[in-house]
Parts: C-alpha cells; sequence; structure tokens
C-alpha cells in the first residue's frame, strides 16, 4: 500500500499536468497572427458598445451553423433588439477554405471574444487574424469593396538559402495562376467555399515544392477578387523579400506560400499556363532592418503582434509540448516493458530483450536508436493468426509464409514469418525494421512491429486486402478488375514512393528489389512498396556505390549493377521501367512473346518505335484506355530502361513527366540481356559480382542456379489470354 499510494498521486499529478498542457497546445493555434485597429474609441458602456456585442455574438453564433460555409456578415441595423444606435455596424467573419465546420466555429467564438476587448479594446473598427479565421467590425460600410490601403506581411523566420529567384519565380507564377482563378466565381479550385485555391508546384529539376494558397471574401465581386489578390502579390515582393514562407493579409484578401504543406486538404498541381503572361515574384536585397517576422506598420496604435512575444510563445509551447511528449513515451515503454516480460514468461520463449549481446542484432545505427516500443510478443501474434494456420496462409516468399492476422481491438494485420531454411537472417530482419519503422508515406507499406525469439523472427505490416500486383496483373482473369485508370494510378503511386525514398527521406533509401511481387495494393487499389530486406542506406551526399555481392530479381537488375555492382538511384530506376511495361502489358519480363525469343523492353521498343501501341497494351483492357497516356508511359518506360545510367531520368523527373505535358527525352534501344530472356522472371539472384574491367557487352550472363533471397511468385505464362 506505501507503493500503491505515491503511484496514484503521481499518476493523479500527471494527469492533472498532461490536461493542463493540452489546453495550452491547443490554444496555440487561436493566437493572434495579426490585427488592424482604428485610431478612433468608443465609449465604454455606451450604446455603441451594445451594438457591436450584439454583432459579435451573432457572428459567433452563425459560425456554429455548417451550411454557412465558413463565410457570414451582418450589419446592427438587421439585426433588431438592442441595436437602436442610428450608428450602424457592420461585422464579418471568414474561414480559412480548407477548416472544418467545428474548427471554424472554434477560432470565431475566440476571435469574437477578444477582439473588441482585447486585441482592439475600444476600438470603432477592427480586424484581427487567426491562423484558421479572421474577424473584421467597423462604423463605416465595407461590404463588397476591396480594401486597397493594407497590404501586411506575416513572414517566416527563414530565408531562402539556395535556388532563391527560382523559388520566388515560382511563388510569383503559382499565385497569379490562383489570382486568375478567382476571377471565375464557379472555378472548380473553390469548391464550396468560393474564392478560396490552394496549389503545389515544385521547382524544375528540385526538391523543393512551393504551396500556395489565397482566398477572398466572398462579398466581392469575382473581378474585384482577381484585382485584390492582384495588389497583395504584386506587394510580395518588397515585403516578403526571401522568406521560405510568407502570408499576406488584407482585410478583403489573404494569399500565403512556405516550402510545406500547410493546408488539410490535398493541393493541387498548377493548370498549365503560358510563363510568358505571369509576373513572377522578384527577390529584392532584403535591409538589414527587416526581422524575422514583419509586423504591421509603426504609427498605428495596436497595429502588430510583438514579434518578441510571439516567438517567446511558440517556444514555450513547443518547450510543454517536448515535455508531455517525453513523459507519454516513458508511460507507455514502462507499460511495454512491462507486458513484454509477462507475456515472455508465459510464452515460455526468450524475447529479443532477453537475448544475449551476440544474439542480438544491433538496432542502433546513429539513425533509429530504439524500436522497442514497436515489439510484439509471440503469443499475440499466435492468437491472431491462429497459430500461423495453413488457413491464414496468403503468400509464401523468400523471407517465408506471409499469414493474415486479427489483432484483439480488430486491426487487420498481414505477418511474414521466416521460414527455416531462408537464408534471409538477422541482417535483413534489421534493415527492414529500421528503413520501414522510421519512414512513412502514403505509397509504401506500413510497419507495425515486429517479434524476435530464439525461434522465430517475425514481420507484422498493415494488411493490404488486394494482396500483391502480381498475382492480380500476371492472372488471366483478376487483371481484369485492372483498367487503364488503375494500372495508370498504380503507376503514379510507386513512382512517389520512390522519389520519396531517393529524395525526400531522411537518408537516401535504395530499394533494389522493386517488382510487381514488392506492390501491394489496399482496399482502393493504392500502390505501397513493400520488402525492404536488401533495402541500402545512403548518407546525405552519396549517390553511388559499389558490392561484391548481388541481389536482387532477375530481369530488373540493372546492367551496371550487373556488370560492375554498381548501387545507386538509378538501379531503382531501372527496375520501376520494367514495371511500367509489364503493368502496361500485363505481360512478365522473363517470357516469350509473339513466338519470339525477345524480352519485353525490345517487345516494347518495337511497338513504341513502330507506332502500334495498341498491340503492345494489354488485350483485357479492350481498347479502354487512354492512347496518349499509354503512349507517354511507354516511352517514359523505355526511358526508366536505357543503358546508361545518366540517359535514365531522376525519380523526381519521373513523377513531373506524369503529371505533366512536357515532352520527353528520345530513348535509345534498350539493351537485350540473353540471362533474361531464357530467365523466369521470379527468382532473386544472390551471386558475387565479377569486378572485370571488360567493356559492357550487349549480352550478359547470369547463373541460374542459385536463386534465393528473393520473394518468388507464381509463374504466369506471359502470353497468357484473357
Amino acid at each position: 500500500m506505501i507503493k500503491i499510494v505515491p503511484s496514484i498521486l503521481f499518476l493523479l499529478s500527471l494527469t492533472s499536468l498532461i490536461l493542463n498542457v493540452s489546453l495550452v497546445i491547443c490554444t496555440m493555434d487561436t493566437v493572434v497572427v495579426m490585427q488592424l485597429c482604428s485610431e478612433t474609441v468608443f465609449h465604454l458602456n455606451s450604446s455603441y458598445e451594445d451594438n457591436l456585442n450584439t454583432l459579435l455574438s451573432t457572428l459567433s453564433l452563425n459560425s456554429n451553423q455548417s451550411n454557412n460555409n465558413g463565410y457570414y456578415a451582418t450589419n446592427t441595423s438587421s439585426l433588431g433588439g438592442r441595436s437602436i444606435n442610428p450608428e450602424i455596424i457592420y461585422g464579418l467573419y471568414i474561414c480559412r477554405g480548407d477548416i472544418p465546420s467545428k474548427e471554424c466555429n472554434e477560432c470565431v467564438s475566440v476571435a469574437t471574444q477578444n477582439i473588441s476587448k482585447v486585441d482592439c479594446p475600444s476600438d470603432k473598427s477592427a480586424v484581427v487574424w487567426y491562423n484558421k479565421c479572421m474577424v473584421r467590425y467597423s462604423n463605416v460600410s465595407f461590404l463588397g469593396t476591396v480594401d486597397e490601403s493594407v497590404s501586411l506581411p506575416y513572414r517566416n523566420q527563414e530565408d531562402v538559402s539556395t535556388d532563391a529567384q527560382a523559388y520566388m519565380d515560382k511563388a510569383g507564377e503559382v499565385l497569379q495562376s490562383l489570382a486568375d482563378q478567382m476571377s471565375n466565381p464557379t472555378s472548380a479550385m473553390t469548391g464550396d467555399k468560393r474564392y478560396f485555391g490552394t496549389q503545389v508546384a515544385r521547382l524544375e529539376d528540385s526538391i523543393i515544392s512551393v504551396y500556395t494558397m489565397v482566398q477572398c471574401t466572398p462579398d466581392l465581386a469575382p473581378l474585384d477578387c482577381q484585382r485584390c489578390l492582384q495588389i497583395i502579390t504584386n506587394d510580395s515582393p518588397t515585403k516578403c523579400g526571401r522568406s521560405k514562407g510568407c502570408r499576406i493579409l488584407n482585410p478583403s484578401c489573404n494569399l500565403r506560400y512556405e516550402q510545406y504543406s500547410f493546408s488539410e486538404l490535398p493541393m493541387a498541381p498548377p493548370p498549365s499556363v503560358s510563363p510568358s503572361s505571369l509576373a513572377p515574384l522578384k527577390a529584392p536585397a532584403i535591409p538589414s532592418s527587416i526581422g524575422n517576422f514583419s509586423t504591421l506598420p509603426t504609427g498605428k496604435r495596436g497595429t502588430g503582434t510583438s514579434r518578441e512575444s510571439l516567438v517567446l510563445k511558440i517556444a514555450l509551447g513547443c518547450l510543454v509540448l517536448v515535455l508531455v511528449i517525453l513523459v507519454v513515451v516513458f508511460i507507455v515503454l514502462l507499460i511495454m516493458k512491462g507486458r513484454r516480460s509477462t507475456n515472455g514468461a508465459s510464452s515460455g520463449n526468450i524475447t529479443m530483450l532477453g537475448m544475449n549481446a551476440s544474439q542480438r542484432p544491433n538496432f542502433d545505427n546513429g539513425y533509429v536508436t530504439s524500436v522497442d516500443s514497436l515489439e510484439y510478443d509471440l503469443a499475440t501474434l499466435e492468437v491472431a493468426t491462429n497459430s500461423f494456420s495453413d488457413d491464414n496462409k496468403i503468400g509464401e516468399g523468400g523471407f517465408g509464409g506471409v499469414y493474415k492476422g486479427t489483432l484483439q481491438n480488430g486491426v487487420e494485420i498481414a505477418v511474414k514469418r521466416l521460414s527455416k531454411g531462408s537464408n534471409q537472417g538477422l541482417e535483413q530482419f534489421k534493415n527492414e525494421v529500421l528503413l520501414v519503422a522510421k519512414h512513412q508515406h502514403r505509397n509504401l507499406v506500413k510497419l507495425m512491429g515486429f517479434c524476435l525469439t530464439s525461434n522465430e523472427m517475425l514481420l507484422v505490416y498493415e494488411f493490404a486486402c488486394n494482396k500483391s500486383l502480381d498475382l492480380i496483373l500476371f492472372d488471366s482473369n483478376r487483371r481484369r478488375r485492372l483498367g487503364w485508370p488503375a494500372r495508370y494510378k498504380i503507376i503514379n503511386g510507386i513512382a512517389r514512393g520512390l522519389s520519396y525514398l531517393h529524395e525526400d527521406s531522411r537518408r537516401r533509401i535504395i530499394h533494389r528489389d522493386l517488382k510487381a511481387s514488392n506492390i501491394l495494393l489496399d482496399a482502393n487499389m493504392n500502390p505501397k512498396i513493400s520488402d525492404f530486406g536488401l533495402a541500402r542506406f545512403f548518407s546525405e551526399n552519396q549517390y553511388q556505390e559499389h558490392t561484391a555481392r548481388l541481389a536482387g530479381t532477375i530481369g530488373y537488375m540493372a546492367p551496371e549493377y550487373i556488370d560492375y555492382g554498381e548501387i545507386s538511384t538509378k538501379s531503382d530506376v531501372y527496375s520501376f521501367g520494367v514495371l511500367v511495361l509489364e503493368i502496361i502489358s500485363g505481360k512478365k519480363i522473363g517470357n516469350r512473346h509473339a513466338g519470339v525469343v525477345k524480352n519485353l523492353l525490345t517487345y516494347a521498343w518495337k511497338h513504341w518505335n513502330e507506332d502500334t501501341i495498341g498491340r503492345f497494351v494489354d488485350e483485357c483492357m479492350e481498347d479502354a484506355y487512354n492512347s496518349e497516356e499509354v503512349k507517354r508511359c511507354i516511352h517514359l518506360g523505355l526511358l526508366c530502361v536505357q543503358n546508361e545510367t545518366e540517359q535514365r531520368p531522376s525519380m523526381i523527373k519521373v513523377v513531373t513527366y506524369l503529371n505533366s505535358n512536357v515532352d520527353l527525352p528520345a530513348p535509345q534501344q534498350p539493351t537485350l540481356i540473353s540471362s533474361v530472356i531464357v530467365g523466369s522472371g521470379s527468382g532473386t539472384s544472390d551471386r558475387q559480382s565479377g569486378q572485370s574491367h571488360k567493356s559492357r557487352s550487349s549480352t550478359r550472363s547470369i547463373s541460374q542456379s542459385n536463386l534465393s533471397a528473393g520473394r518468388s511468385s507464381r509463374s504466369f505464362p506471359g502470353e497468357e489470354s484473357c
């Protein structure tokens, strides 16, 4: 009892701390970004104050109505009640177009409570901008009129260090495009909330993207909205300078751009526009007097939030948030440790924590220092999979069997179980845990955990109900489900996942075994790249390395990898190109096509070069496809399988090519690889690389005798008809 009471007191104190901290964190989003207050004031307890309170209460009440679409305007002459002062007060609120109605109501409620008492006390007119809403009132009518006198900057604290002019030019292009779209009140960009639009664009030959947003108050006419946005866009160069992100605030409209996504809705890419018609931002030299956050012009009382005060609030909030996270993590680790100890004893197995130093893999690679919180106990997984019964088995690969399971909370999982005869050991197991646990992307399979005992090595993934791509693509009946839109979606998703691994993840990652059987499909046919047992980590500035041991799947391995053991991002690009051609044709890389001993690459080249793509496309699609998109994808696939690495595009460019109409370079005829012609295309080669200095030959040889580490799949004849 003596030990229990302090524990209870500690938990009660901790709960109180978390509740208070949560309140602080929740209110951080309702900190004023900027405020604009008038020079004239009203007297306390006057009829003006009564009218203003009535107006603000009405705005707050209406913000709770979801059918208002985040906007409402009124004046006191239409409210009745105590609004008997002949001096009319006009007011409105507008919420950011991507904000749900509940968050809109919360923001407007806080703003209407504070605007006349805290932010602009006793002012006859005021405007306050929060992160998610704006509230405005005045004794002068402003509805339907553009305020051309105000452009208030709120800058990101960091400036662009590289490609500054290109970044500003791109921001200017996209903002101008959005402004032009707002001149059309039925624009698809605005959706249910008129005059709101977002777009994202990537700088050419760069990993940097520009995320933008514009919005006008809906009381404006379409052309007035466009004019307001044009005014503040023109003011952006001098007021935002070279900042990585900036907002320009006007009572009638506003804009924002950043290097990260800040919208709660997906941002669309910009439409095709003529660069000559756009007015890009110019990045001038920034005066030394400009600080990290710009404030409102001096001389206006209450015209700006103190930079020091705002920075202090943000720093304090972040400190408190970190403290809470540390406390929660500590508690979770204690609970997990207790659960592991209990379950380990009951199951009669030695868990990873119980292994001695020689048995336990070293998960500390300077990148991920602890993965203990991901560990499952064996008993839990045995219950979930019905003791790994054959009825639950959904696949078999080089690693071992794959089993479907259901946890006690109802979550469906897929469990990979290392088979006793597999040559994939602790290093591949460790590789998978370190890589997938750290990297989250919609097109990468999600690792939920693992189990490592003296007898078992298990990996626990999210369950993909449509299993792997090869089981559908190479089956004469199932592949009827894959129409062209689904195939194009899969190609695009794989490209985005690879682009993330190569450029956007914390460390550059080369997959090394990209193929149809390593692409999982969820319920919506979204592709998820899986099986990272052969993946390589590269440092930030590393682009290539050599290995004396080759590992990968025959047919997908790049020529320079086969000849010299060269590993680079272009190795994955080659595999991606092969996969694209398989997806379009429904044929496997290693099968005979059209009765001639040819591999899929030369088969694709023949039909693309002779403009007979209809004979290359999978007949199961029955001509129900976009011929231009298909031809472009075949073209792109051929570019990716070029013999020389420098002729292959990066995955960033591949994503750009797939989502734009830019011209593609002309490909050369791909090299014919003799071993692929006769190979099954389903095995994985794991052999010593011959580091000879001979020139690359047009024919290459890979031993078929020691196929091992890869995930094998069912063999489907390449010419199997629908």
